[in-house]
């Protein structure tokens, strides 16, 4: 294998790609679908929900979401400020910022609710 990405369906892409270039990652636009690449790897594709719903082979959940993104970072300071950043551009906190499993970290969900951990390990 070489690599792997996450796929999301968005309800308005370009409000994504903005709330992902916000908060850190890097946005490129494919057509009618836009990649938020974070510096050290990892990929996030997003598609509005509409194409996604065609590209896929599957019905999408009509509620709840199955999967947690974890973000990996270097210290407690860049979970607070990813945090104060995600607040800032319309995400939700959904954990506060605290120890827990001996790791520092925080949860949230972006505009699309898709759930996010970013935790330093």
């Amino acid at each position: 294998m070489k690599s792997f990405w996450i796929n999301l369906g968005v309800e308005d892409i370009e409000k994504a790609a903005e709330f992902y270039s916000k908060i850190g990652f890097e946005v490129a636009t494919n057509g009618d679908i836009k990649s938020a690449r974070l510096p050290e790897g990892g990929i996030l594709i997003l598609f509005p929900k509409e194409v996604f719903k065609k590209r896929v082979p599957f019905n999408l959940a009509k509620a709840g979401n199955e999967v947690l993104i974890s973000l990996n970072v270097s210290t407690r300071e860049e979970v607070d400020s990813l945090i104060q950043k995600v607040v800032a551009h319309g995400g939700i906190v959904t954990h506060e910022p605290t120890d827990a499993h001996g790791f520092y970290g925080a949860s949230f969900t972006d505009l699309d609710n898709h759930h996010f951990n970013v935790i330093v390990m």
